[in-house]
């Protein structure tokens, strides 16, 4: 493989191309495929010949060689290290992984020889497969990669290359999994008929293998609580109960901690969740005010002259956003404070479930016994005050104050309409 320069000049040799692309030499030779070390001769470029000194070469490596008084003159490598800089995977895992390596010669040009790296190498090959540019998961455990890079010095007035190992952390952990979201309901259990969750949920460690399992809560100790057996052998799963709600997302971490049975080094791993909870009331329109006649248990009642119905919309939501549907809504009413003297309406708190999450209030006087008589919506409405009572709403159980309270009010009777003022709403 001959090539010839004229003194003062460059030549770039990269033996990893040579030996890849099956370059003949002059006599129709080929570097063998397994080639790992050698010398070659570079001749003619001054008053006798230089021998380029290699060491021991990796196949697949960049090699330069500058040919200009200094002798000692070298490319050298730049920075080198691995993209990112430690990985994480599950068992199924594979990871795509570069090396941040350049080559920077002294007439200022910069080469990128991250796809030159030629020898790649796990520690372990029972926790992880290395491989050019990719990193796949075999089992649990902990391993080191390694790609062979290094540093081209002036050494005796050859360019010499000068062997360096870049390594990384490789992590193969478990997967955890959870059964179903947490919800909170005042240490109740989750309502009949509700599908957003539950208060009790399994989590799950696939991929692990034999082993010894230890599961903890490190953080949000007082939102969840594990139950049951939490550590041994093939301890995979675990079960873990609400004890009160999230207050932001994410804020409960379970740790696993798993000791392989093959040997290897222990893993730790973490996961996180939440613990939702019934939180609060939003308006989703304006009240509706219509004259009714018969029952006020009916949504919406039969049209008539006989009193008022006026219909109070919400829509349900929990702490960390979501819309609550298949959930029982109740009130309760307490100082209850007649304002029209003489007056004989009542209150009867009501209950209901709802699918969709949304709801109204009820309020509805009909009748000839009433007094004062209730009048249809008048335009405007009538600013004449029968009573009003102190209103609290709780969401999770058909029975009274049994969910978390998410609003309160005070709801205003009127002769021709009701209200509610004075809304407070989330209330914790």
């Amino acid at each position: 493989m001959q090539q010839t320069i004229q003194p003062g000049d460059q030549m770039w040799v990269n033996l990893a191309s040579l030996i890849r692309d099956r370059v003949p030499g002059r006599q129709g030779t080929v570097l063998p495929a397994d080639l790992t070390s050698g010398t070659y001769d570079v001749q003619q470029i001054g008053p006798a010949a230089h021998s380029l000194l290699l060491g021991s070469l990796a196949v697949d490596q960049t090699w330069g060689y500058q040919i200009a008084p200094p002798y000692d003159t070298c490319c050298t490598y730049g920075s080198m290290g691995w993209v990112p800089d430690s990985i994480v995977l599950d068992p199924e895992g594979i990871a795509v992984t570069d090396i941040d390596a350049t080559d920077s010669c002294t007439n200022g040009s910069v080469t990128n020889l991250s796809s030159d790296f030629g020898i790649w190498s796990s520690g372990n090959t029972s926790v992880a497969v290395v491989t050019r540019q990719k990193v796949q998961a075999v089992g649990v455990g902990t391993t080191t990669g390694t790609a062979q890079g290094g540093v081209f010095e002036g050494v005796g007035g050859y360019c010499a290359f000068v062997p360096e190992d870049v390594k990384v952390p490789i992590t193969v952990q478990p997967q955890i999994s959870q059964n179903a979201n947490l919800w909170y309901f005042n240490g109740n259990p989750a309502p009949s008929g509700f599908t957003l969750g539950s208060t009790t949920a399994t989590l799950t460690a696939s991929g692990g293998g034999s082993g010894t399992y230890a599961w903890t809560i490190t953080a949000g100790t007082s939102i969840a609580a594990l139950q049951g057996t939490t550590s041994g052998q093939n301890v995979t799963s675990v079960t873990i109960n609400s004890t009160s709600y999230s207050t932001s997302q994410n804020d409960v971490t379970v740790q696993l901690q798993l000791e392989p049975s093959n040997g290897a080094a222990s893993v730790q791993t973490t996961y996180n969740l939440s613990v939702d909870s019934p939180y609060k009331l939003i308006s989703n329109g304006s009240t509706t005010n219509q004259g009714v006649t018969g029952s006020c248990s009916v949504v919406p009642a039969a049209s008539g002259t006989s009193g008022f119905q006026s219909l109070v919309p919400y829509t349900i939501i929990s702490f960390l956003g979501t819309q609550i549907t298949n959930i029982n809504v109740t009130e309760n009413f307490s100082n209850i404070q007649p304002v029209y003297t003489n007056e004989n309406w009542t209150l009867v708190a009501g209950s209901a479930t709802t699918q969709t999450g949304n709801f109204v209030d009820n309020i509805c006087a009909d009748g000839s016994s009433l007094t004062p008589l209730p009048l249809t919506p008048q335009s405007p409405l009538s600013s004449l005050q029968v009573d009003q009572a102190f209103q609290t709403w709780n969401v999770g159980s058909g029975a009274n104050s049994a969910g978390p309270s998410v609003q309160t009010d005070t709801i205003r009777r009127y002769i021709d309409h009701g209200l509610h003022v004075a809304i407070v709403s989330p209330t914790r």
